[in-house]
C-alpha cells in the first residue's frame, strides 16, 4: 500500500537531509583520497621523467653500444685463453691482467672476464639465456669497476646474425667508467680496421 503524500513528502525530506550529510562526508573523504592520488601521480610522473632523462643521457653517451661491442669481443676470450698462454694473448684493446671463464648455469651461458684498463679494474659479466619464446633470446650485461657495480642492463640476441642489441636498463651509476668503455670500443674498432688494412695490403 502506498502511504499518504504528506507522509511521503516528510520522509523524503528526512531522507534527503540524511543523504546530504552522508554525501558531504563522502565528498570530504574522496577529496582527501583525490589529493593523495594526485600527489602519487605527480611523484610517479617525476620519477618517470627522471628515468627517461637517465636513459636518454646513457644512450646518448654511446655506452650501451660500447658494452655490446665489448661483449662481442670478450665472449671468445675464455676459449682463446684456454688455447694459449695468458702472457702471449694479445687483446684488441689495451687490457692487462686478463682472466676469463665461461660456465653454464641452469641452461644459461655466463661469461666472466676481468681485466685492468686505464688504471681501473673491470669485471665484465654477460649472461645469455638459452630459453626464449622467440628467435631473440634475452641476456644481461653487468659491469663492475674496482668491485662496485656500475651498470646492469638487459640485452637481446639475434642468433642468426650473432649480434646483440640494447633492451632495458636495470641499474646505472654514472661515472668516468663510461669514457673508458667508449674508449675501449674505439680501440676495438681501430684494431679491426688495422687488420682489414693489413689484409688488403697483402692482396
Amino acid at each position: 500500500m502506498i502511504g499518504s503524500p504528506k507522509k511521503a513528502t516528510s520522509q523524503a525530506k528526512r531522507t534527503q537531509k540524511k543523504g546530504a550529510k552522508s554525501k558531504g562526508a563522502i565528498d570530504k573523504t574522496d577529496t582527501t583520497k583525490s589529493a593523495e592520488q594526485l600527489q602519487d601521480n605527480a611523484n610517479l610522473q617525476v620519477a618517470q621523467t627522471i628515468i627517461r632523462q637517465i636513459l636518454t643521457e646513457f644512450r646518448t653517451s654511446g655506452a650501451d653500444k660500447s658494452l655490446i661491442e665489448i661483449l662481442k669481443t670478450v665472449r671468445h676470450w675464455p676459449s682463446r685463453l684456454a688455447q694459449t698462454d695468458a702472457t702471449a694473448f694479445a687483446p684488441p684493446f689495451n687490457a692487462t691482467d686478463i682472466s676469463a671463464e665461461e660456465v653454464a648455469e641452469n641452461g644459461d651461458t655466463i661469461t666472466r672476464v676481468s681485466f685492468s684498463y686505464a688504471g681501473e679494474r673491470y669485471d665484465f659479466i654477460a649472461t645469455i639465456s638459452s630459453s626464449s619464446s622467440s628467435d631473440f633470446p634475452f641476456g644481461n650485461i653487468s659491469l663492475h669497476e674496482n668491485g662496485d657495480q656500475v651498470i646492469d642492463m638487459k640485452i637481446v640476441q639475434n642468433e642468426k646474425l650473432d649480434d646483440f642489441g640494447f633492451r632495458e636498463l636495470e641499474g646505472l651509476n654514472f661515472g668516468p667508467w663510461i669514457e673508458n668503455i667508449v674508449a675501449i670500443e674505439a680501440e676495438i674498432k681501430q684494431h679491426h680496421l688495422d687488420l682489414a688494412n693489413k689484409m688488403e695490403q697483402r692482396k
